[in-house]
């Protein structure tokens, strides 16, 4: 099965949609009535450089986005079987889906990328090489409980959105180690709290609109799931303060069946998140395999290893009660004395690790033994 993907903001760049507006006239007259401006001038030449302000790059995505699908669908005649769209792009996918009209959808995309744009002025940042589970707790744990996930793009790559002040705090926390801090070039904080304000105006708005029922079913960002035709509104609402479920979706659409995916609209950035989700999702599952008989129907892992969970949560609580965050340690099959960089934490909701200085993965605490520092001095 084949599904169509639809890139969200940050993927626009001065040109795109070159060759596609000529080709379908009526769509892009529909769009400079609804926009008030030339959608082509802008996306094309940007002369009075506008395109990075979120208020013009939803509205041009959105259009590209949907020449794209259109073009698509006219030279090839092949329908998805599955969409989805990173944030913006979900409007895109619901459109290509029949649930709503292009024009429709513009006018949504209007007003939601003006809200947007009026929130308080925030920043963003990719955090790659730590886990979604690291992320949450380190934010938690430094006081940075402000600051929210905006996107869990790949196991290894999250974004974070804030007030400035606080990304910029978090830098230091994210900067150990193989993890980079990678600012983006937002304007706002975007699936955040802090658009709130921008949610609730948006469901006022987005009440005049009716949905038609959906032709092909479409992951919600939100959660990470094939819309029901009632939850419709109520996503794109949500879909402004949640987090992007981005890796869980296409996840979640490989379990369906898809096995092809085909980016649509502006640049490629989707292509290469899918290609990396898909190759880390085979890998895990290689892995399980290894471990677990999966024709095995008689074992029932959630009543067979409550013990062991029961035993991994008192473990961590005991560590963290009795030693603080940089405590030196000796590691099974590591020869030097290493520093952790956490507490300890429940893995995978069962599974006793703690994270070390330098180092990108969990370390199991059953192999972590502390090293007292008059130990440290006579072995140096």
């Amino acid at each position: 099965m084949k599904a169509y993907v639809f890139p969200g903001q940050g993927s626009q760049y001065k040109g795109m949609g070159k060759g596609l507006f000529e080709q379908y006239d009526d769509m892009v007259q529909q769009a400079d009535t609804v926009l008030g401006y030339s959608i082509a001038e802008l996306c094309l030449d940007d002369p009075e450089r506008k395109l990075g302000f979120t208020e013009y790059t939803q509205p041009a995505l959105y259009v590209v986005n949907a020449l794209s699908y259109q073009d698509e669908i006219k030279k090839t005649g092949d329908f998805p079987g599955c969409l989805a769209g990173h944030s913006l792009g979900e409007y895109n996918a619901l459109q290509a889906s029949g649930a709503i009209s292009f024009k429709d959808g513009l006018k949504m995309v209007k007003k939601r990328g003006e809200l947007m744009s009026q929130a308080p002025k925030g920043a963003m940042a990719a955090i790659l090489g730590s886990t979604e589970n690291e992320i949450e707790w380190l934010l938690k744990n430094n006081d940075l409980s402000t600051v929210d996930v905006a996107n869990y793009n790949l196991h290894d790559q999250t974004v974070i959105s804030g007030l400035e002040e606080d990304i910029a705090r978090a830098q230091s926390i994210f900067s150990e180690g193989n993890i980079k801090f990678i600012p983006l070039n937002a304007n706002g904080a975007f699936h955040s709290h802090y658009m709130k304000p921008a949610a609730t105006e948006f469901k006022k708005y987005i009440h005049q609109f009716t949905f038609s029922p959906l032709e092909i079913d479409v992951i919600s960002n939100v959660q990470a799931q094939p819309y029901t035709q009632e939850e419709i509104k109520e996503n794109l609402v949500d879909q402004i303060t949640h987090s992007v479920k981005w890796s869980e979706s296409i996840r979640h659409m490989m379990k369906l069946g898809v096995t092809e995916f085909k980016e649509l609209g502006a640049g490629h950035v989707l292509t290469t998140l899918i290609e990396k989700i898909q190759a880390h999702t085979r890998t895990a599952d290689k892995n399980i395999d290894t471990i677990v008989d999966v024709d095995s129907t008689e074992v029932n892992l959630s009543s067979d290893n409550k013990p062991a969970i029961e035993d991994a949560k008192k473990t961590v609580i005991a560590w963290n009660n009795d030693w603080p965050v940089g405590i030196s340690v000796s590691c099974k099959n590591h020869g030097e004395i290493l520093k952790t960089r956490t507490q300890a934490i429940l893995l995978f909701d069962r599974k006793a690790t703690i994270y070390m200085q330098g180092y990108k993965g969990y370390f199991d605490l059953a192999d972590v033994q502390p090293v007292s520092e008059k130990k440290m001095s006579v072995d140096s």
